[in-house]
C-alpha cells in the first residue's frame, strides 16, 4: 500500500467510525441516541486505533494535516511529502464523511436541530467564547503532541497493539479535557517511516522506479509475515541509513537502477555490519535463514 493510499484509507476509516459514533449518539431514532460523552470518546479511541494500525507500516499513520505539518516543521518529516499527505487526508476525510451521511441520511432528515446535524461533522464549544475556546484547543493539542512524543517503542513488534498507546491518549484527552471528538490520529517521531516497530527489513529506494519496485517487494514480504519499512521522501543515502538505524531494523537493502537491472541486492545485517549479495527473488529465504542465526 502506497503512502497516499494508506493516508487516504486510514483517514476515511477514522472519520467513518468517529463521526459515525457521534451520529449514533446525537441523532434521533438511533440505537445509541443520548449515549453521552463516554460513547463518543470510546468510539474515537477505536477509530484512532484502527486508523493507526492500518497505516503505520505504509505511511507512518499521520492521518491529520496538523500532524503532518507539525512533524515537518520539527524536521521529522520531509516537506516535499507534505502536500501529498494532506491531499490524501482531505480526500479520505471527505469520503468518510460522505459514507457517514449515506448511512445516517434518514436520521439526519429526522433531526429537528441544525446543531445536531452539524455536530456529526464539526466540533463546537458548549460555551461560545472564542478566546477561551482557542486556548482550550491549543492546550489540548499541546497535551496530545507531548504525550505522543514520550511514547516509547516496544522492544518487540506488537503488531496492531502498537497503536494502543495513541488510542488511549486520545481517550484521556477526550475524558479529561472535554475534547469529545479529537481528530488527532498521529504518530510520533519514532512512528514515522522511522517506525516504532522493530522491523525485519528496511528498504532504501533510490528514485521513483526503485520506489515502485521496493513497494512490490515490501508487499510480498509482508504477505509472508515479515515486517518491512521503506525510506520515504527525498533523503540522502546517509540520511536514509540513519533512519534505518533508528528504526531498529535487523537488515537493510538499497535498491537503485543497477540493483533492479541485475536482480540482486546487498543485504546488510545492522547488528554486525555483515553484507551479503542476495538475488531479489531469494530475499525472503535469505531473511529467514539469517534472522535465525
Amino acid at each position: 500500500m502506497t503512502p497516499f493510499v494508506a493516508e487516504f484509507l486510514g483517514t476515511a476509516f477514522i472519520i467513518i467510525i468517529g463521526n459515525g459514533v457521534v451520529a449514533n449518539v446525537v441523532l434521533p431514532k438511533t440505537k445509541g441516541n443520548n449515549g453521552g460523552l463516554i460513547s463518543i470518546v470510546l468510539g474515537w479511541m477505536i477509530a484512532v486505533f484502527v486508523g493507526v494500525y492500518m497505516t503505520a507500516d505504509s505511511s507512518g499513520a499521520h492521518l491529520n494535516p496538523a500532524v503532518t505539518f507539525a512533524l515537518a516543521a520539527a524536521g521529522k518529516f520531509d516537506w516535499s511529502m507534505v502536500p501529498m499527505y494532506i491531499l490524501a487526508q482531505m480526500l479520505g476525510a471527505m469520503l468518510g464523511a460522505f459514507i457517514v451521511w449515506m448511512i445516517y441520511k434518514d436520521h439526519i432528515n429526522e433531526a429537528g436541530s441544525a446543531a445536531d446535524q452539524l455536530a456529526i461533522f464539526s466540533t463546537g464549544p458548549s460555551i461560545r467564547r472564542l478566546p477561551q475556546n482557542f486556548i482550550t484547543e491549543t492546550l489540548a493539542t499541546l497535551v496530545f503532541i507531548l504525550g505522543i512524543l514520550f511514547i516509547k517503542p516496544a522492544e518487540n513488534n506488537l503488531g496492531a497493539l502498537s497503536a494502543l498507546p495513541v488510542a488511549l491518549l486520545v481517550g484521556g484527552i477526550g475524558f479529561g479535557l472535554g475534547v469529545d471528538r479529537a481528530l488527532l490520529a498521529a504518530i510520533a517521531e519514532k512512528t514515522l517511516p522511522e517506525s516504532d516497530f522493530t522491523s525485519d527489513l528496511f528498504i532504501i529506494p533510490l528514485g521513483d522506479a526503485a520506489m515502485e519496485y521496493a513497494l512490490r517487494i515490501a508487499q510480498d514480504l509482508r504477505g509472508s509475515k515479515f515486517s518491512v519499512e521503506l525510506a520515504f521522501g527525498e533523503r540522502s543515502l546517509k540520511g536514509s541509513m540513519k533512519a534505518a538505524d533508528k528504526s531498529g531494523a535487523q537488515f537493510v537493502v538499497v535498491i537503485g537502477d543497477s540493483e533492479i537491472e541485475q536482480g540482486e541486492v546487498a543485504l546488510k545485517r545492522m547488528s554486525d555490519g555483515v553484507v551479503t549479495s542476495v538475488k531479489i527473488d531469494e530475499l525472503q529465504k535469505e531473511l529467514s535463514e539469517r534472522s535465525s542465526q
